[in-house]
């Protein structure tokens, strides 16, 4: 896929506040795709659509589109997805029309439904040329036979546009709309350049502040059209599963979620009650300031105090009284909801974090990234992986980088995800590396690593057995490992795959803002299998899977890596893409983790080198076979014994390092 950038309204983070923010080197502009300088303006709202049946009413987030974008010459496919918020309540009920605001007049343009982006439409229909308007909006109607009927999941509504036949360089063409105030940060404003093979999400690449939203709507025959429609929508446990801690019934979590408007009239208050069973039932008033208009939302945060000494919780979330009960709620389908279960767990082994950096030669700020990572704690559990992309390209980049900076939202460099994990507190799964302070932006993106372990344990383990050939360079790599905890493993992965990188440190070359001789380590040099992983084979609660290669007779067999982590695959999963458990090892080397040693509660196991204790413990230390205490990090392989000071005793355990 071509690399796609905003030129006008992206932000480059640089404050004054160095020490507080982070530097990010945001790309060179290319000829595809750019924004206009023009002031945000309403587009035209005169344009009268047909004739709406009296059960019928157009339903989408952008209400008054904008028209910002500057399309150079080709095809592209844009879509917006209006999800469970905005047509749950519609279950059952027909989409009848689709209608798309175009800001200057293309050459040929199609409207289409999808269920999903990387299917085929449902429906679709071609405008013809001289039908096409400009400034206004084109709608199309769905034949009675042909109407679309909503489920649960919602659909995606979008158009394949082809531009009019001009000079790449003119300012005036702008068929692409949108508003700026949407109200969802993802999967508003989705555009591919390939033929909808692969699908950027532009929601939030304007900057700060700016919510994008496709102008594009959806009419809809219901009999559920409602003057007030508080709806209460997708809420969850910012965590969903929670460490049962010795001695304590009780843990606090967040939950997070929308309150949308999906009625015609503002709503401008409302009592929310909290509750669920081993819940102390709580209601709060609360008032919206500025109200909340047609189609839009509100984030609302809280935290909950949650019984421990249960498999798993519900919270009970209500809407009621709105607008202090001078207006009676049109639907009340959709004014409560409970969350999916926050599940209480106490057997998991000790997780290894997979740390994806974003960074380039070309980018200037690079460097502060670098130092961060650096100054990340040692008993920060991580492997680390540099995909060249993100700023410009180098000698290093390869092409399936890319396909990541795209899917994770990696809008400059230096950049970094943790398990490819949502980040809660940045509101996104890639975050800013580029600190001045290394030691300050280590505590920040330590955070990060810490929130993304405990958003998804390791309810498996994972081991890397390799051989590698010297004489004829081929490597053959098997991944395995076994279900720690099967019950929570096989509610959180549905689609398990092996994910297998090479990587290689020790490469020196230039490095803008670090020198001509810079050290490059980490670098990406091979993705073995899918850029998405490999499908696993099961006997039982084991799993593995296996891989082979060549390596490249360019590269240094004696620097590189092999990278091995575990996702799940699942398009409708909460953990779509995310890594439960990771594992590094040296060409030709092993590792291997003692998932079942445990003793009073203790759990060890061996990742990377270094011992880890999990349990109820004060203090460990680890000794060799002659008693000798030795520094837990890089140790070879051999058995060790572990001393464990507990609340009640000593305890002594042996295991291997391999």
């Amino acid at each position: 896929m071509k690399k796609i950038y905003l030129t006008a309204l992206v932000l480059c983070t640089m404050t004054g506040a160095m020490a507080q923010k982070p530097l990010i080197s945001t790309p060179e502009p290319t000829s595809v795709m750019e924004t206009t300088l023009m002031p945000l303006h309403a587009a035209s709202t005169t344009v009268e659509a047909k004739a709406l049946a009296a059960n019928e009413m157009y339903v989408g987030y952008c209400l008054e589109p904008t028209n910002v974008f500057r399309l150079t010459v080709d095809t592209y496919d844009i879509a917006t997805y209006l999800d469970n918020m905005i047509v749950g309540k519609y279950v059952g009920d027909k989409v009848t029309k689709i209608r798309a605001f175009i800001g200057s007049k293309p050459k040929a343009m199609t409207l289409w439904l999808r269920e999903r982006l990387t299917e085929e439409p449902v429906f679709s229909q071609e405008i013809a040329a001289e039908d096409l308007p400009e400034n206004e909006w084109i709608e199309v109607e769905l034949p009675a036979d042909k109407a679309y009927t909503i489920k649960e999941k919602g659909y995606y509504i979008g158009y394949t546009i082809t531009q009019k036949k001009i000079n790449a360089d003119d300012k005036k063409y702008n068929p692409l709309t949108i508003s700026t105030n949407g109200t969802l940060l993802k999967n508003t404003v989705l555009i591919s350049d390939n033929g909808g093979k692969n699908w950027v999400d532009y929601t939030t690449a304007f900057g700060q502040n700016v919510v994008a939203v496709l102008g594009m709507q959806s009419a809809i025959a219901s009999d559920k059209h409602a003057e007030y429609d508080l709806s209460v929508s997708n809420f969850h446990g910012d965590i969903s599963f929670i460490r049962r801690e010795p001695g304590s019934d009780k843990a606090t979590v967040g939950i997070n979620g929308y309150i949308f408007n999906a009625g015609t009239k503002p709503i401008t208050s409302f009592d929310m009650t909290i509750s669920g069973e081993g819940i102390e039932s709580a209601t709060s008033p609360m008032e919206i300031k500025g109200g909340l208009s047609q189609f839009r939302g509100a984030v609302l945060r809280a935290s909950v105090d949650i019984p421990t000494n249960v498999p798993s919780v519900k919270i009970h979330l209500k809407a009621s009284n709105m607008n202090k009960g001078s207006n009676t709620d049109g639907y009340a389908g959709n004014d409560e909801l409970d969350t999916e279960d926050i599940c209480i767990f106490e057997q998991d082994t000790v997780k290894t974090s997979l740390v994806e950096m974003y960074t380039t030669a070309k980018c200037p700020n690079c460097p502060y990234g670098h130092k961060v990572i650096e100054a990340l704690p040692e008993d920060c559990n991580k492997v680390l992986v540099a995909h060249h992309v993100g700023y410009g390209e180098d000698i290093y980049t390869m092409n399936e980088s890319n396909e990541y900076l795209y899917e994770f939202g990696v809008y400059g460099a230096p950049y970094a995800t943790a398990d490819r994990a949502y980040i809660q507190d940045v509101y996104a799964v890639a975050f800013g590396l580029g600190y001045t302070n290394p030691k300050q932006g280590a505590i920040e993106v330590n955070k990060s690593i810490t929130f993304a372990q405990s958003a998804l344990p390791a309810f498996a383990s994972i081991r890397i057995a390799s051989d590698y050939d010297k004489d004829t360079r081929e490597l053959t790599v098997k991944v395995s490992g076994r279900k720690i905890n099967a019950e929570l493993f096989d509610k959180a992965m549905k689609q398990p795959r092996v994910n297998v990188f090479l990587t290689e440190d020790g490469l020196v070359s230039n490095q803008s803002g670090g020198g001509q001789n810079y050290t490059h380590d980490h670098v990406l040099r091979a993705i073995l299998g899918d850029i998405w992983g490999k499908e696993v084979t099961w006997n039982g609660d084991v799993y593995t899977a296996e891989f082979k290669t060549t390596i490249d007779s360019d590269w240094e067999a004696d620097n590189m890596n092999i990278v091995a982590f575990l996702t799940d695959e699942d398009y409708d999963s909460r953990y779509y893409h995310y890594s439960m458990n990771a594992a590094q090892v040296k060409l030709g080397g092993n590792t291997t983790a003692i998932e079942t040693n445990a003793f009073d509660g203790l759990r060890i196991d061996v990742a990377n080198g270094t011992i880890n204790v999990a349990g109820d413990y004060k203090t460990f230390s680890v000794y060799n076979m002659q008693g000798v205490e030795v520094e837990n990090s890089n140790l070879v392989s051999g058995i060790y014994l572990v001393k464990v000071q507990t609340n009640k005793q000593v305890v002594v355990l042996k295991t291997i390092v391999d």
